[in-house]
């Protein structure tokens, strides 16, 4: 009964550990190692983030946030566009015939671990490896910051209401307003940066990179 009992939750936590990593996967481009990979990644899109939200600090008249005429609300009417275009792009990377997309990427190779029997193993990227990680990430996490967007511009007036007993109770009101509006600001042009930094590189990589051989 202990053996049949310990067989049971290993094959459990096996088929869960399988289905986090299969439903998770589209974060595998983020995973990708290579030494100019986290300028991409991060050095790119928070840079981008810090300069809009110092514009936003330093500007005099501050445009609305939250708000379906927002700033935010704004930027997402064009990124609802943007997941129809990218599994476009997924679709034509993974049927592109061309015998260069499928040799690894020229030295240092980028690598990704994939699993493998239970294992984790390091793998050479090939080009098509490469693009359809790329196009995987940019479809979900576009999908997801208009999601989260959504969310939040539906429930700021529940919020507002919420947090004004809080907020007018302390003598930093408008600091702490404004440091609330920040930092939604900065996580939002974070990711919208990551998505718009990440397009370019991958339209370089369409239009030239896999047209070339190594």
């Amino acid at each position: 009964m202990h053996i049949e009992g310990k067989w049971l939750r290993e094959n459990v936590e096996r088929t869960f550990v399988m289905i986090w990593y299969e439903l998770t996967r589209w974060w595998a481009y983020r995973s990708i190692q290579h030494k100019s990979m986290w300028v991409y990644k991060t050095v790119l899109p928070l840079s981008i983030s810090a300069f809009v939200v110092l514009g936003y600090f330093f500007i005099p008249i501050r445009p609305k946030l939250l708000s379906d005429s927002g700033l935010i609300g704004s930027l997402m009417d064009t990124l609802v566009l943007l997941p129809g275009f990218f599994i476009a792009a997924l679709a034509a990377v993974s049927t592109f015939q061309r015998p260069e997309m499928d040799i690894v990427m020229p030295e240092p190779c980028p690598i990704i671990e994939i699993r493998v029997n239970d294992e984790y193993l390091p793998f050479d990227v090939t080009r098509r490896m490469f693009l359809s990680y790329l196009f995987s990430y940019l479809t979900i996490l576009t999908f997801l910051i208009v999601l989260c967007g959504e969310i939040t511009i539906a429930l700021s007036p529940s919020i507002a209401v919420m947090l004004s007993s809080l907020i007018q109770a302390s003598q930093h009101a408008d600091v702490i307003i404004l440091l609330g509006k920040l930092l939604t600001l900065g996580v939002f042009t974070f990711w919208s940066a990551s998505v718009f930094v990440t397009m370019l590189h991958g339209i370089y990589f369409m239009s030239e990179k896999m047209h070339q051989p190594n």
